[in-house]
């Protein structure tokens, strides 16, 4: 994915308001890990790069302030997810207040962008736990794929699924790592709590152009397109193409659901053939109707909800109209997906999670979900 068109950042308002307060006012200590080294004899670095590129004024300035310039001009390696100037404007307003008084949560934002490897666009991976990358601010980001695995969003824990940030240019070359370009701010989880609003809206690839070419002193190489799968598989694809899901899979289409799980936009919650078993004894006396009911209860409608979507005690409204709840282990991370009937004994576990389809995302459980009213 090349960019090709410049604009010179024209309107910070009032986060360039804030840059002037910021500048004038703070100095912060640098914040990196104490095995980073600080003196880079290269050049360019990712902070040359930053700070000599159309685009990324208020990230040079956001780095300066911060002190992490100099972090970013180290031996490395790192990788950047770098966001252009048009990614700030985009932030909500109530996040940038707070950022204007409190530096070591702008430097944490930061640092989200920063992973202390390199990783070029063919080591990024669309497919849970390997999509994962872990950041040097704490916590993991997300690599998430789209349209056929052709285009490439590096998520936070924080940014809303509806507008993540979009990975737009890829493998831009610095002497102590490797930059890659997003059109909205990475947001950790803790800043989730300051975001009221939605604020923003899709940059297209054509409002920008190449890093490369705008640079001062270009670097190594070109920025390349992001390596990716050409073939995609839909849910429906998955459930039948797996030999742990084939009862599953015979359920789906003995009832006419395959047509609908192979287009779409779905979460399904998929049990092994083993959950199935568990319930062996009460299928032949459940109905067709109530069968279908069970199914549609595995599955939410018109959303891929991954599993840092899915908040502890939450109920989640499922596609048969009734909820299924997440409830967690002690450490807050997602552990069952259950419904009414379902016993504390046999609640379904989530096994994995965060598989990506085509047409949404799947997670495997280890019972059948059961909504209340199914058990004879």
């Amino acid at each position: 994915m090349k960019l090709s068109s410049l604009a010179s950042p024209s309107s910070f308002l009032l986060f360039g308001s804030c840059l002037a307060l910021w500048s004038s006012y703070v100095t912060l200590p640098v914040a990196a890990d104490e095995e980073i080294s600080l003196i880079s004899a290269c050049e360019p670095t990712i902070a040359d790069i930053a700070c000599n590129t159309t685009g990324f004024a208020t990230l040079c300035d956001l780095l300066e302030i911060t002190d992490l310039a100099s972090v970013l001009a180290g031996e490395g390696p790192f990788t950047v997810f770098a966001p252009l100037d048009s990614a700030f404007d985009l932030l909500d307003p109530a996040l940038v207040a707070t950022l204007v008084d409190d530096t070591d949560l702008l430097t944490e934002v930061l640092l989200y962008h920063v992973t202390a490897q390199s990783l070029p666009a063919e080591d990024l991976r669309c497919s849970a736990p390997d999509n994962l990358v872990e950041m040097v601010a704490g916590g993991n980001s997300r690599t998430l794929c789209q349209n056929n695995n052709e285009t490439f969003f590096q998520k936070g824990a924080a940014n809303p699924r509806d507008d993540m940030p979009e990975i737009i240019d890829t493998d831009i070359e610095a002497c102590n790592g490797i930059i890659h370009v997003i059109d909205k701010v990475m947001l950790p989880n803790s800043v989730a709590d300051l975001i009221e609003t939605p604020n923003s809206t899709s940059v297209p690839a054509t409002a920008a152009p190449s890093v490369a070419d705008a640079m001062t002193e270009p670097p190594v190489a070109a920025p390349t397109a992001v390596s990716a799968p050409t073939t995609c598989e839909t849910i429906a694809d998955i459930a039948c193409g797996l030999d742990d899901f084939s009862t599953l899979c015979s359920l789906v289409v003995q009832f006419d659901l395959a047509g609908a799980l192979s287009a779409g936009n779905w979460t399904v919650f998929a049990p092994t053939n083993a959950a199935f078993e568990a319930i062996a004894s009460v299928l032949p006396e459940l109905s067709e109707e109530t069968i279908t009911d069970v199914l549609l209860f595995h599955v939410v409608a018109d959303a891929a909800l991954f599993s840092d979507d899915l908040e502890c005690s939450v109920l989640v409204e499922m596609a048969n109209g009734k909820s299924s709840r997440t409830k967690c282990d002690a450490d807050s991370v997602p552990q069952f997906q259950s419904g009414g009937d379902n016993s504390d004994g046999a609640e379904p576990e989530l096994l994995e999670v965060d598989i990506p389809a085509c047409n949404g995302v799947i997670h495997v459980v280890s019972n059948v979900l059961l909504p209340a009213g199914t058990l004879p």
